[in-house]
């Protein structure tokens, strides 16, 4: 926010120079950006936080310096003078719909307003505040609205045709706005409307047809608090934000309305010769304020220092909060919150309260006593970081895709696109969806790069979106991978990922997985525990992508490793003795697993059977498939003989006859 050292002068007075005043801002927890000089002026602009609406106006930011400098602080004149009695043909009624949409509002009809320009001291306060002058009218609505942070709107009365509606607004709705354009009101905006016509994007910006202009003589002043979560969401869906949606945005006073009512009528018939008919009609006032009851013992605990209770009161009030009993109590504090500040809810809050006004570094230098803080997280095994050393030794390259996807990218993938979870406000339709899964985006990445490159191997962790828990989707974590090569290529990266685990899964045949060809495809499981799936990419998803190479796939879910796994490594020290290595060439069922094949083999025989791997596999049609096995023979105590080794060969070939009804081709 802008603000201009002169207008803040006006409501405390400021006598040390303005680089002294940004310090006591920032000191107090209110940042300067930057300060600069502008036709004899100082302006601050200022970050302000989210929970500090009161601070989006001058007189919050003026209420702050006279707490920090323990200077007076005055507010805006609001004295009125006698108004007119109201004539029947220009009495109107504001019939809200939902309450919660404008919970409190004042309005009135100021007559006999002369719209002209607006005197030079408006201008160049508006303008120092980064607000563009329209006429006197309109400027004045801005200029309290940057006085008092409460946001207002001046309809040209006579152009309204009987009462107002103020509603949610329906489906392919439109309005002109004061900008000239015509806009597509989304669902559920607040809009108002007179019998025939919407006259107002309600926060946002008001309707051209009912505009203030140098004809206009009765104006009805609307000065509204509305429900800031529908202002936020208009305001994202309309690409439209203003310095009304801003404030509107944050929990406004709500006993703010009138006076900022007042305040206006009164800039009014000052400037613009208006004068109010009937009365002013304020709803929803006055809001009950809430209230703490403080100890003192605990803001000592709290805080670390000992403030006297006469500096603590003094604190509080010059910010705004009213202090019981009286006289004082040496034990306790009721302190009443004031309306605009929704920040504070419990007794922290003001503790902080009165450390920042006190001044942080007018606390003592003292080291902190006790035991450091220990933090659980640090010691826990990061098996994301695990999984990415692993794959990145195995010569992968890392990739990170968008989360959200478009329907086509699904469709490709032979996903349902309608089954994805869908943004209510997408910006693109190319990015509408939070992805199923990793595997879409990384077949993208592989299209693209495959121009380039004859062999890709790539893995990405990161989350997905799947079924809804507790109106939210379920976003578990998981690492993919995929690689252009042979699913024994694979599979085998996937089994050294998974030893890093200590986890020995079962691997077994699904036809669930629409990108994968179903049959070269398996679900990853751990008992009851679903770890993954493998298998590789269909060829009508290949065909899809334009990609003419084989290319297999994992994804793991991440948490699921990390509760079935363990971290621990078992040492092993090298064998001393050598091992005697053997080939089984056989011919067995295709749709017998690789794992079940090496199990019968070192089932019963982990003494003396020290490693087994396949190194080829052919189709040679029919329900048959020839199997090469290579067998490592080792013993850790001693030499093995050609004795031992026979005899333990011919009870592997007798358990692959009996189990598997495997034909030995050649030993």
């Amino acid at each position: 926010m802008l603000a201009p050292l002169s207008w803040l002068n006006e409501y405390v007075k400021l006598s040390i120079s303005a680089d002294s005043i940004a310090n006591n801002f920032l000191f107090s927890g209110n940042k300067v950006d930057s300060l600069h000089k502008r036709d004899g002026d100082y302006i601050f602009d200022l970050e302000i936080t989210p929970n500090r609406p009161d601070t989006l106006s001058i007189v919050g930011l003026a209420r702050e310096l006279s707490a920090v400098l323990n200077e007076d602080l005055s507010t805006p004149d609001i004295t009125i003078i006698s108004s007119k009695s109201l004539p029947k043909n220009k009495a109107i009624k504001i019939n809200v719909k939902n309450k919660s949409l404008c919970p409190y509002y004042s309005f009135g009809i100021i007559d006999g307003v002369k719209v002209a320009q607006s005197p030079s001291w408006i201008v160049d306060r508006l303008e120092k505040s980064g607000v563009r002058s329209v006429n006197n009218i309109v400027d004045i609505t801005n200029y309290v609205m940057i006085e008092t942070g409460q946001p207002m709107h001046a309809f040209d009365f006579e152009k309204i045709k009987g009462d107002l509606i103020l509603r949610a607004s329906k489906r392919g709705e439109r309005i002109k706005t004061l900008d000239g354009l015509e806009r597509i009101i989304p669902e559920g905006s607040i809009i108002i409307e007179d019998d025939d016509k919407i006259i107002d994007l309600a926060g946002l910006m008001g309707g051209e047809n009912t505009e203030v202009t140098h004809n206009t003589k009765t104006i009805l002043v609307h000065v509204p608090v509305y429900n800031s979560v529908s202002i936020r969401r208009t305001s994202l869906s309309t690409g439209l934000r203003t310095e009304a949606s801003n404030r509107f945005e944050k929990k406004l006073d709500p006993n703010m309305h009138p006076f900022a009512f007042d305040r206006a009528h009164k800039l009014v018939s000052e400037i613009a010769g208006g004068m109010i008919i009937g009365e002013k009609k304020s709803v929803g006032f006055p809001v009950k304020e809430s209230s703490l009851e403080l100890s003192l013992d605990m803001i000592t605990s709290v805080l670390g220092v000992e403030i006297e209770i006469e500096k603590i009161v003094n604190i509080l009030t010059s910010l705004g909060f009213r202090i019981y009993p009286q006289p004082l109590d040496k034990n306790k504090l009721k302190v009443v919150i004031p309306s605009w500040r929704p920040d504070v809810a419990i007794e922290e809050d003001i503790y902080e309260e009165i450390g920042r006004i006190y001044n942080y570094n007018n606390f003592p230098k003292t080291l902190p006593k006790g035991s450091p803080p220990i933090q659980p997280e640090l010691f826990l095994v990061d098996w994301g970081k695990i999984c990415r050393n692993i794959f990145l030794s195995f010569g992968f390259s890392e990739i990170l895709t968008p989360t959200l996807l478009s329907p086509d990218l699904l469709i490709k993938a032979n996903l349902n696109a309608k089954e994805a979870i869908k943004l209510s406000n997408p910006m693109l339709e190319d990015y509408s969806l939070l992805r199923p899964s990793l595997i879409p985006g990384q077949l993208n990445v592989i299209e693209s790069n495959l121009r380039n490159f004859d062999v890709i191997k790539t893995f990405e962790l990161g989350k997905i979106f799947t079924t809804f828990i507790d109106k939210l989707p379920d976003q578990p974590t998981v690492f993919a991978f995929l690689i252009t090569g042979d699913f024994q290529e694979g599979k085998g990266y996937l089994e050294e990922l998974l030893k890093t685990f200590n986890i020995k899964p079962k691997f077994s045949l699904s036809k669930t997985y629409p990108f994968f060809e179903q049959e070269r495809s398996i679900i990853i499981e751990m008992g009851k525990t679903k770890l993954g799936q493998f298998g590789e990419i269909a060829q009508s998803v290949l065909n899809n992508f334009g990609i003419k190479k084989h290319i297999v796939a994992g994804e793991l879910f991440l948490e699921n490793l990390a509760t079935a796994g363990n971290p621990d490594i078992i040492y092993r020290p090298i064998p001393k003795f050598p091992p005697v290595i053997e080939d089984i060439s056989m011919f067995i069922d295709k749709n017998v697993f690789a794992e079940k094949i090496i199990d019968t083999i070192k089932k019963g025989r982990e003494d003396i059977v020290s490693s087994v791997f396949i190194f080829d596999v052919y189709y040679r049609g029919g329900n048959k498939k020839s199997v090469a096995v290579r067998i490592y023979y080792q013993a850790e105590n001693k030499t093995l003989t050609n004795r031992d080794v026979s005899k333990t060969r011919e009870s592997i070939i007798t358990d692959l006859k009996k189990i598997l009804q495997a034909e030995i081709r050649r030993v």
